[in-house]
């Protein structure tokens, strides 16, 4: 069972959101999505969660999905960190208990940005796949320049992803963002043969941000798509339930 809402943000954009519901739910878990996803490819990701008592809450970004805008929003960085403040502010009117954001890809970057901004706002943080503003991409310019050479389907579709994350990684580099601001609990996890953002990000955050309470974790052999394929995501979203898990418990013990 599912809630549909529309979630208002600072401008009154209607973001297009999703909640589902964990049986006896012990926190709250926002997923922030990447590149030209929407909240439905998380339906399994999300499903999970619930199964082990975690309400879920999805939206999808704008120009994505159901929710109106410019697909290109990306680029306006600061805009997309204020949905994000939107929704978490929703969660906390509407839900009980901590809240945890999950960002995958470009989302993960999100995550992180909010967290700089908005400092302790959550109780934590997990960046499936996200990318650094200092970080070097994985294609070299030439390649990407000469991308309709190109004729495997595959690699081309990664160009032009990465085209769009190029952009993404300048418009937070524009900002003079120093991730090492970056306060809170947080586990970095990356696939080590992402072809999309080097793992090398991954590495730099978790060198970089300012928190002493901070797990990184790069999965060899693995690519981009860490939560949503299916001979792995079992194990890497129980990855994740097992550092929920012991966040809160230390918490608890903090009591």
């Amino acid at each position: 069972m599912s809630d549909i809402d529309y979630i208002s943000s600072f401008d009154g954009v209607n973001l297009y959101s999703k909640i589902t519901l964990g049986e006896q739910p012990m926190a709250n878990l926002i997923i922030v999505q990447g590149l030209s996803e929407e909240l439905d490819d998380y339906d399994g990701v999300a499903s999970t969660f619930n199964e082990y008592d975690y309400n879920v809450i999805r939206y999808d970004q704008r120009g994505h999905g159901k929710t109106p805008g410019d697909k290109n929003l990306y680029e306006h960085v600061d805009i997309v960190v204020e949905d994000l403040k939107a929704v978490v502010d929703y969660v906390k009117a509407q839900l009980t208990g901590k809240i945890f954001i999950l960002g995958h890809g470009v989302g993960g970057t999100i995550a992180t940005l909010f967290g700089i901004r908005y400092p302790n706002a959550v109780h934590g943080y997990i960046s499936a796949g996200g990318l650094s503003p200092t970080g070097q991409p994985v294609f070299r310019d030439d390649v990407v320049d000469h991308s309709a050479e190109i004729e495997n389907q595959d690699e081309e579709a990664d160009i032009e992803k990465h085209k769009r994350i190029k952009a993404f990684r300048e418009a937070v580099r524009d900002m003079d963002i120093e991730f090492s601001k970056f306060e809170d609990k947080v586990l970095i996890m990356h696939g080590g043969s992402d072809r999309i953002v080097s793992s090398d990000d991954a590495i730099q955050f978790f060198k970089e941000a300012k928190t002493t309470h901070k797990s990184l974790r790069i999965y060899d052999g693995l690519d981009h798509e860490l939560l949503n394929v299916s001979s792995y995501r079992g194990m890497l979203l129980s990855d994740i339930v097992n550092w929920l898990d012991f966040e809160l418990s230390m918490e608890n013990i903090d009591k």
